[in-house]
């Protein structure tokens, strides 16, 4: 079953957006609330049957070119504003209402086998900045902080007397159609804040304050009698709304992307989608299909391991654990353009970029044990020396000297690799233990040795060889591309290289 997200980001009807949406693929949209939306859910109608449902309860069926409303549905004050356009598939819901939102889900069959040919889900959300909340009934309402909120409370007020209270402190009473406040809700500051809409029973509260946030206990008695007929409570919450998406992406030595998404507000949810498509739905399709292709086409991009892989660090986040963290991890396989959303209850936001390619920046070797690694010439290499850089101490040495020295968290160059010109091309990442060389000359080539001790007594934990080879990527490529080379370069034997 293919998902579909519709995300309808509804600003107020007061801007006139109209909300389009095709879903007939994955696809995100932005409408407004009390505005029409338009769903499109099939593009040719011609020979099929639709069904839409909504939860376990049919809407509506498309069948030999008629549309029939199902049950509670065919009501007319529901046709007048739900319409469904046989020439081109669309449903339009005009104006839109919080209580549309839902999951739906449309079946499309071939009309003359009754082959099923689409099935696909639709999750609908009404949001909008003027908060709108049907509280005749137990319901929890969201209000947007610094906004108006409307909460319907009785929707025939005639004949009926109203007490609304907080928690155990009456604030106003309808009685006679006479409003009045109580105690300390009757002053002017207060007045200003609320009014209570007798022709339709409506409460507005413009601005909503934090403060008024809480349960609140609606009464309705008949006016002539006394008698009970309605008690129930409306909890009442004020959020502020979502601001701007900002979205940040850096590349790591791995070639992987760390993005990192913030935005103010209450209470805030992240979702992330490349070209439209949840992340979820294109993370391990997409890392598997491009390993796949690099390990069968692109040597080059072996060559830093002599083992043949380029496996991050164990340390790397598995993309299936918390994909809604406002921080990820991902890898180079996953490309196009990323969106981050944020959204509460009242409002969303999201920010798009396009994920640049990490992997081909430069050669990357894990050298935590004896290994040869290959750089290219002018590119940025990266030797990634210890997993675990916390209570160690590391040496670093060309033949017999000493390049540098890192020690209680701090990396020291030795003599005269001491120089600004040599820092600004070799740097040592604590984080990670990895050193990099930037841009990589080919006197940096040579035999290293990698010596590790614990911290706290001396003690010897590793030592190691490290060769490094740098070569011209292209000259490479046009003269030296036979299976022993490229098994010496990924560290396999020429007959493993023939079998690929």
């Amino acid at each position: 079953m293919q998902a579909v997200l519709l995300l309808l980001l509804l600003a107020g009807a007061s801007k006139g957006l109209d909300s389009i949406c095709d879903v007939t693929q994955d696809a995100p949209c932005y409408g407004a609330l009390g505005g029409p939306v338009y769903l499109q859910l099939m593009r040719d109608t011609t020979g099929y049957e639709l069904r839409f449902h909504k939860e376990h309860k049919t809407v509506f069926i498309l069948r030999r070119s008629k549309t029939v409303f199902d049950e509670e549905f065919n009501t007319p004050s529901f046709r007048q504003r739900w319409q469904f356009v046989p020439d081109n598939g669309t449903l339009i819901i005009n104006p839109a209402e919080r209580r549309d939102s839902g999951t739906y889900r449309v079946e499309i069959y071939e009309q003359s086998t009754g082959k099923s040919v689409g099935d696909n889900t639709v999750q609908l959300i009404i949001e909008g900045l003027d908060s709108i909340c049907d509280a005749t009934q137990d319901a929890a309402c969201y209000g947007v902080l610094g906004g108006p909120v409307y909460l319907q409370l009785m929707r025939d007020p005639s004949g009926h007397e109203l007490s609304f209270h907080n928690e155990h402190k009456p604030i106003f009473r309808l009685r006679r159609s006479k409003t009045v406040f109580y105690d300390e809700f009757n002053t002017p500051l207060f007045h200003q804040r609320w009014q209570f809409v007798r022709d339709n029973g409506t409460l507005i509260i413009n601005p909503a304050e934090k403060r008024d946030a809480g349960t609140y206990r609606v009464q309705i008695h008949e006016e002539s009698t006394g008698k009970s007929v309605g008690e129930h409570t409306v909890q009442l919450i004020i959020e502020a709304p979502v601001s701007v998406v900002n979205l940040s992406i850096s590349c790591s030595a791995y070639g992987e992307r760390r993005v990192s998404c913030s935005s103010n507000g209450d209470g805030l949810q992240y979702s992330w989608s490349v070209d439209g498509r949840p992340l979820s739905e294109i993370s391990t399709n997409q890392s598997t299909e491009s390993q796949t292709k690099t390990n069968k086409t692109s040597p080059n991009t072996q060559e830093a391991s002599p083992s043949g892989s380029t496996e991050r660090p164990e340390s790397s986040p598995d993309l299936d654990t918390d994909l809604s963290s406002s921080t990820l991890t991902l890898p180079e396989g996953i490309q196009g353009h990323l969106t981050c959303s944020a959204r509460n209850n009242i409002s969303s936001a999201s920010e798009t970029q396009l994920l640049p390619s990490c992997i081909s920046v430069g050669s990357i070797c894990d050298a935590t044990q004896t290994a040869t690694c290959y750089g290219a010439l002018g590119g940025p290499v990266y030797l990634q020396l210890m997993r675990d850089t916390s209570g160690h101490d590391l040496s670093f040495r060309n033949n017999n000297e000493t390049i540098f020295r890192f020690r209680a968290s701090k990396t020291t160059f030795i003599k005269e690799f001491n120089t600004p010109s040599f820092i600004q091309r070799w740097q040592f990442v604590p984080d990670n233990g990895t050193l990099i060389i930037n841009p990589a000359e080919r006197t940096d080539a040579g035999t290293y040795r990698v010596e590790i001790h614990e911290d706290s007594t001396g003690k010897s934990v590793g030592d190691h060889t490290v060769q490094l080879i740098i070569e011209d990527e292209r000259k490479d490529q046009e003269v030296d591309l036979t299976p022993t080379s490229m098994s010496r370069r990924r560290g396999r034997t020429p007959e493993e290289v023939q079998m690929q």
